[in-house]
């Protein structure tokens, strides 16, 4: 993990030097779609030291560190905190007590998620589900979510259940929500 952890910072400081990035992914599956893929003492033992290398020699070039980590790995949170990670970017289906869980790092962490539209849900029954998804992100004030519209049967309301989402997101950029 250490030689991995040494190629990838080589190539932080390569972006940074010819393209001055702000932001790095650093794209690494901890789980499965059912549970995390290895022990958390394997996690703190060989893991977590050699990511943790990666997001400090980021931060002292300034650059922000988005974890993308897909799998089921809400049971190791504390570590990617304890990394130095900004951000999990996640895969909320793998992840199913995470909405009960961002309130509790409200001032620690932030996450990123995707919301797939439930399947079988009319126009309205659409609105309504992204406005409690958006009410929910906006009393967190520690997630951003973006809304999956593939998953709507009828793909003649995407148009405008695309305006609903911009409209909402525009309540929550002006603190109406």
């Amino acid at each position: 993990m250490q030689a991995l952890a040494a190629y990838n910072i080589s190539i932080i400081e390569h972006y940074k030097k010819y393209y001055d990035i702000d932001i790095v992914e650093i794209p690494d599956d901890w789980g499965s779609q059912r549970s995390p893929l290895f022990s958390r003492d394997t996690l703190r033992t060989v893991i977590a030291p050699a990511y943790s290398r990666m997001v400090k020699r980021a931060h002292e070039l300034g650059i922000f560190v988005i974890s993308h980590c897909c799998g089921c790995c809400e049971s190791f949170i504390d570590e990617m905190i304890e990394t130095g990670t900004d951000v999990w970017q996640l895969q909320v289906n793998a992840n199913p007590h995470i909405r009960e869980r961002i309130p509790l790092y409200k001032d620690k962490f932030f996450f990123v998620y995707t919301e797939p539209v439930p399947t079988g849900l009319n126009l309205e029954e659409i609105k309504a589900w992204i406005r409690e998804r958006y009410i929910n992100v906006a009393e967190n004030k520690n997630c951003a979510m973006d809304i999956d519209v593939r998953t709507i049967s009828d793909m003649s309301i995407v148009p405008e259940v695309n305006d609903y989402i911009y409209e909402m997101s525009r309540k929550i950029c002006s603190g109406e929500i």
